[in-house]
């Protein structure tokens, strides 16, 4: 589990291919060994992040204010998508607090990409939903994506919650936006992520108030029920979830 932190002012950004220009604070969490890592960012307004060279597929979740990438504009619990290898430059209209999620391997996961990477803006509805009974989940890409791999994902329960004991097939980076989660007798708070590997049994169980994630995975993933031995693609359609929106 990696704690809450502040972000670090000025400097360089913290991964090699994405330059920032302006004022701007970064901190960079990436567990020790972990194939993923998360960049918390505070842009002023007018600072710029810029996409070069060689990446891998990558999620930017906006928590605060709004983003501008070419014409378009993704505001506050919205995602860009970042196809890999793709250039690509984000905006802060106004000041905007980011969780930059990305993999160690730039290398995308195996599979089909039949198309050139692009860049997508999601709105705060996601591609996907599932919302009501005090749940609100989000997709923003669910691996299906002609042109990337990532999966990421916002979810939140407005009272008391305890999930099934399970594991994923995909190693996964999970950050609390708010409330409170306790895994594996430790308790997350607002600003807490944790690093979890694919095969790693787990379950969970939501603070009395609630709370809600962003989760990040790299590739495409199946969910092992423990109690049923049930064993499920996770997806939005796979899932259950309804169609809200299209990638763009």
């Amino acid at each position: 589990m990696i704690a809450a932190g502040e972000p670090v002012a000025g400097g360089d950004y913290p991964v090699p291919h994405c330059a920032a220009r302006g004022p701007q604070r970064s901190r960079r969490v990436w567990p020790e060994h972990a194939s993923l890592w998360l960049v918390q960012s505070e842009l002023e307004d007018g600072a710029e992040l810029e996409w070069s060279g060689r990446h891998g597929d990558e999620g930017v979740y906006i928590t605060a204010g709004q983003v501008r990438e070419g014409g378009r504009v993704c505001p506050s619990g919205g995602a860009v998508i970042v196809e890999s290898d793709v250039p690509a430059r984000l905006r802060a209209s106004g000041p905007a607090r980011l969780l930059h999620f990305g993999p160690a391997d730039p290398r995308p996961p195996a599979g089909d990409r039949p198309r050139p990477p692009e860049v997508h803006v999601v709105g705060p509805g996601g591609r996907f939903a599932r919302r009501g009974d005090g749940r609100d989940t989000r997709l923003f890409a669910d691996s299906t994506c002609l042109g990337c791999r990532i999966f990421l994902l916002y979810t939140a329960r407005s009272g008391p919650f305890e999930s099934a004991p399970h594991m994923h097939s995909q190693d996964e980076l999970v950050h609390l936006l708010w409330g409170g989660i306790t895994l594996g007798g430790r308790r997350l708070g607002p600003g807490d992520s944790v690093f979890i590997p694919a095969g790693q049994a787990y379950g969970f169980s939501g603070a009395p108030g609630g709370f809600g994630f962003v989760n990040y995975r790299r590739g495409l993933s199946r969910m092992t029920d423990l109690r049923s031995g049930k064993v499920q693609t996770e997806g939005g359609a796979a899932g259950g979830l309804e169609r809200v929106g299209d990638l763009r």
